[in-house]
């Protein structure tokens, strides 16, 4: 991970997902889903790869490798 503290945001609002973007050193966020909960976790992309957002959370990535969105405004 980056030196930026992680701060993901778990199911969050359109509001909130725009603030995270909009904020972003890189401008852009990273999104991934959780498929044993259906919940949606989301940071600024310079805080943390997906790989590594979903060890930090205890989603098995490994189940999905590659999955996960890069959202831009």
């Amino acid at each position: 991970m980056s030196n930026a503290a992680f701060t993901p945001i778990k199911n969050p609002t359109h509001a909130q997902l725009e603030a995270i973007i909009r904020q972003s050193e890189v401008g852009c966020a990273r999104r991934i889903t959780d498929f044993s909960t259906g919940d949606q976790w989301v940071w600024d992309a310079a805080q943390a790869t997906h790989a590594e957002g979903a060890n930090y959370l205890g989603i098995d990535y490994a189940l999905r490798p590659g999955e996960g969105d890069i959202l831009v405004l």
